[in-house]
């Protein structure tokens, strides 16, 4: 209220407390807080006898009710008796669900193994994705990983073998369902070449076929316009930094060595798409060389020697001269892995080429040239300087005798 409506009301309550004690008839409201008038008034002690339990009433409900406000004139509301709190029952946490046993999870590993071998593509899609579910339930889990680790090597294989006609099949019939299949092809992958212990299993043999149908479909035209293309490019990139991540260092070196010598039949035949296809193995071999110091312990130096050598051979004395004058990129990648390997070990390299055949073989091995050319621009390169193994002289032969 504004000050003159409540001084007005102010002036006429107080009119009516003065006229009520000239009459001897108490204070204004009194009746109803329980309060006797001094005396006399028949009316008022009547209101005060029939009102007074429904006071009680009235402060009990209002000593209840939130935020009830008191009249300035009535005393304080009696506080209600704090009611005792009974305690919340703690409660007990969730038990754990126990896995089930090896045992039967491997059932249903195996089970959804043999399905993405069926003939059926949606079937081998629901394997996949049960298999997903599989390797995400066991991460951590060593005992169940190891115990699946030994079909890791069959698991990639056939993956890798679906991988070109699942994405031929999404080009030439776009819909969701394809586009499904070619999602669950690469994620399956992923979750083995991502956990170590399944990737490790890989054999060389899968893991070139396997690195063999990434690259082609990284260089496939019609992946990026495909429904979700581009997540599917990158799904590719992604899988191969995986694979090269977590696969037998030596492995890898010897999948992609030999796809530098003998390229797929997809590629092979068509010079541009050869370039291309040998462009993105080099940067796959660039990222294992780079990281060659890190990792030399992981890395067997004659299998790896070995396979270079078996690079220098196929090609031929001719055709590593001709590639040399073009400045040809597989070749200088080959060299390069060489001189790393030769500035890691120094002259104990000598050692490591117990798996290349003998200096004196026709032809003469291209390799020990190329490594001792490699010392010599190396003075500071670590071991024991020593004399490059030199050809066994050969055997004399007694003459013949002179006929008479």
């Amino acid at each position: 209220l504004s000050d003159s409506p409540r001084d007005a009301l102010e002036e006429k309550f107080a009119k009516a407390a003065r006229e009520m004690e000239r009459r001897n008839e108490g204070l204004p409201g009194g009746w109803t807080r329980g309060v006797e008038k001094p005396s006399g008034s028949p009316i008022a002690a009547m209101a005060s006898a029939v009102f007074r339990p429904v006071q009680a009433v009235v402060s009990t409900v209002s000593s209840v009710l939130p935020g009830r406000r008191q009249h300035a004139t009535s005393g304080p509301a009696p506080e209600p008796a704090p009611e005792e709190e009974e305690p919340a029952p703690e409660e007990e946490p969730p038990e754990r669900e126990e896995p089930p046993p090896v045992e039967v999870r491997l059932a249903g590993w195996t089970r959804s193994l043999d399905s993405v071998a069926s003939v059926s593509d949606a079937v081998a899609v629901e394997g996949m994705k049960s298999l997903c579910h599989e390797v995400m339930a066991a991460v951590g889990d060593g005992e169940m990983l190891s115990a699946m680790a030994p079909d890791s090597d069959r698991l990639v294989g056939l993956l890798a073998d679906r991988v070109s006609p699942i994405f031929d099949a999404a080009v030439a019939a776009p819909g969701p369902s394809t586009t499904r299949a070619c999602k669950y092809v690469l994620n399956t992958m992923m979750q083995v070449f991502q956990e170590p212990t399944l990737a490790a299993s890989v054999g060389e043999e899968n893991e070139r076929a396997t690195v063999a149908v990434l690259l082609e479909r990284l260089l496939d035209p019609n992946v990026p316009k495909m429904e979700e293309g581009p997540q599917l490019v990158k799904a590719l990139n992604v899988l191969m930094l995986k694979l090269l991540e977590h696969c037998p260092r030596t492995n890898s070196f010897r999948a992609l060595l030999r796809l530098l010598a003998d390229a797929p039949e997809s590629v092979a035949d068509e010079p541009a798409a050869l370039v291309k296809f040998h462009d993105l193995v080099v940067k796959c071999l660039i990222k294992l060389t780079k990281s060659l110091g890190q990792n030399l312990d992981a890395v067997n130096l004659p299998t790896l020697l070995g396979d270079v050598h078996a690079f220098f051979h196929s090609l031929g004395v001719d055709e590593i001269r001709r590639r040399g004058q073009c400045d040809d990129k597989p070749l200088r990648m080959v060299k390069t892995i060489l001189h790393e390997v030769c500035k890691l070990v120094g002259h104990d390299v000598w050692d490591a080429l117990s798996l290349c055949p003998p200096r004196d073989s026709n032809p003469t091995p291209i390799v020990y040239a190329y490594v001792e050319l490699n010392l010599q621009s190396m003075p500071d390169a670590p071991g024991e300087p020593r004399a490059a193994p030199s050809p066994k002289a050969p055997t004399p032969v007694k003459a013949a005798p002179t006929p008479k």
